[in-house]
């Protein structure tokens, strides 16, 4: 079984050592990254370069785009690239705990699951992690709205319908679903919302109850709007 990962990159230089280096050091063997840089105007680019060529990282593929696409076109020109059985999708700026590929892969290697979103811890620009208060009925970080009792809960399609549950980064998915998607999109929802309802249709959307990253939120006013509006909007997205 192979295993993908995307990661869209955009002026990310401040955190993205940080980020490629919990990736890097996973306990399961990634077998291909690919990394799409958007056009960036920092050092992003040249970070990734340097890195990829330090570490001897003969698996990942830095691609630079000609023009800017902005996150969901960049994201879907990742998935038209890879051909793993099980891909993630990563953002740039986090920092992925060392076993989330491992424990994602075990548990959809073990039943119908096509896409698996597990849970996150908050983390400031600073690298702290840090709470957000409980909202009875509400499971995710406020998130999800139902309280789930089990550590994998199916998310069915009607409360999909009505929002999403899950950031891109803390997802995985079938080749399946990355195949159907790439049919069907027309670009008009974020790609991960999009990914859960095609998996949601054929019963196979999953909520995994267990932190498998440190999701970074970059500033007071942010982390404000984004207590305020959990669970109606994720929206931690590039400006196309």
């Amino acid at each position: 079984m192979k295993v993908s990962l995307v990661m869209a990159v955009y002026n990310g230089e401040k955190y993205l050592i940080e980020q490629l280096d919990s990736i890097r050091k996973q306990t399961y063997l990634i077998d291909e990254v690919i990394l799409i840089d958007d056009v960036s105007t920092d050092n992003s680019y040249e970070l990734i370069h340097q890195y990829i060529d330090g570490y001897k990282l003969i698996n990942w593929k830095l691609i630079k785009n000609e023009n800017n696409l902005g996150y969901r076109k960049n994201f879907k020109k990742g998935l038209e690239i890879v051909d793993g059985d099980i891909i993630f999708l990563s953002d740039q700026d986090d920092r992925w705990h060392l076993n989330k590929i491992e424990v994602m892969v075990e548990k959809m290697s073990q039943s119908n699951i096509l896409s698996l979103a597990s849970s996150f811890n908050f983390m400031d620009q600073d690298g702290n992690c840090f709470e957000v208060n409980k909202i009875k009925g509400r499971s995710n970080n406020n998130l999800l709205f139902k309280e789930v009792t089990e550590e994998l809960t199916e998310i069915d399609l009607k409360s999909l319908l009505e929002m999403n549950f899950s950031q891109g980064c803390c997802m995985a998915i079938k080749k399946e679903v990355k195949d159907e998607y790439l049919k069907v999109t027309q670009g008009k929802l974020p790609h991960d919302w999009e990914l859960n309802i095609i998996s949601a249709i054929q019963n196979g959307c999953y909520y995994l109850d267990i932190p498998l990253i440190d999701y970074r939120i970059h500033n007071n006013n942010t982390i404000e709007w984004i207590i305020l509006l959990m669970g109606i909007l994720l929206m931690k997205r590039n400006k196309e």
